[in-house]
């Protein structure tokens, strides 16, 4: 019943109602947060958590103060061609790219398996507030255990290139599932 909850409230309006608390508090000074978050959270605690772990994410970095497109039109993309090699990883189709880095399809050459590497744009590697976000979503897939989530199998650095290693799952990706339309939990995840 807890993993329900759970992903009813990680709803697209959710989302967009997180979105515009942050931008809302953001313009407030930061000692008026406390106050307005309380009102517009509305005693919903777990809303307000949320906002506040944006806005403290967001005070020394950039990552939160540009949508994810504009940050990903400034960013330097590490590409990797297919055939390229990343440490132990043979790289075989970039897949895609969103504001914190780009992911592709390779092959795990001593395990002989296929996976996904999800590489952090180069000028994020001197972001404090990127790199620590990144690695806490490394801990967090690491913590998880679910047939439906993708196993993460390390958080990785080869010549000054910072990845995570996951497995990779084939199909459609959640954009392409979100553009078809929303689709009841039961026909979203066969």
């Amino acid at each position: 019943m807890e993993g329900l909850s759970l992903e009813v409230s990680r709803t697209p309006g959710r989302f967009h109602r997180i979105e515009e608390l942050y931008h809302s508090a953001r313009e407030r000074d930061a000692g008026e947060r406390c106050a307005f978050l309380a009102k517009a959270c509305e005693g919903d605690e777990e809303l307000k958590r949320e906002v506040e772990s944006l806005l403290a994410q967001g005070s020394g970095g950039k990552i939160l103060d540009s949508p994810a497109v504009e940050l990903l039109a400034e960013s330097t993309v590490t590409e990797l061609a297919p055939g390229a090699s990343l440490g132990q990883y043979k790289i075989i189709d970039h897949l895609g790219a969103g504001g914190m880095g780009t992911v592709y399809k390779a092959t795990d050459t001593k395990l002989r398996r296929e996976v996904a590497l999800k590489l952090l744009h180069s000028e994020m590697l001197d972001d404090a507030a990127a790199l620590a976000r990144f690695e806490r979503e490394a801990r967090t897939l690491a913590s998880l255990n679910h047939p439906r989530i993708a196993v993460i199998y390390g958080l990785e650095e080869h010549d000054g290139v910072r990845f995570l290693a996951l497995e990779y799952v084939p199909g459609p990706t959640l954009a392409d599932r979100l553009r078809r339309g929303a689709l009841p939990v039961r026909e979203a995840w066969p």
